[in-house]
């Protein structure tokens, strides 16, 4: 089910223009669901980011590119440090202001918001 609400979330929070069918989206949803949540169970003890960002999975995220990006903001329902180190690497920085850096709640809201106003959340 959780798989499912990620796919549907994916297929309708993005407004940026896409060429693929709905079984395309589907598929890459899927991979990206795959990808983290193996990314995640691998790298849950580690509290080195060097560690965390070799990691295969969070490359192939990575190279996933700006159809990873609402995909990881779906994440942020349930945010971890892992997805802001994802968004950051597709991005190239943060829109995670001084006063929120460390608070996992305002960062969420600070990406959150970030995602609205680019377009890839509805």
């Amino acid at each position: 089910m959780r798989d499912e609400r990620l796919v549907e979330t994916f297929m309708t929070v993005s407004t940026k223009t896409r060429n693929r069918s709905a079984d395309d989206e589907r598929l890459l949803a899927e991979r990206f669901e795959q990808l983290a949540r193996k990314w995640d169970e691998e790298t849950l003890l580690l509290s080195s980011h060097s560690r965390i960002r070799a990691h295969p999975a969070f490359e192939a995220i990575v190279q996933m590119g700006d159809d990873a990006i609402p995909l990881l903001l779906a994440k942020l329902k349930n945010p971890s440090m892992t997805w802001f180190i994802a968004l950051s690497a597709i991005v190239g920085g943060s829109p995670v202001s001084q006063a929120h850096a460390g608070k996992i709640q305002e960062m969420a809201s600070d990406w959150l918001a970030w995602g609205k106003e680019h377009g890839y959340l509805g």
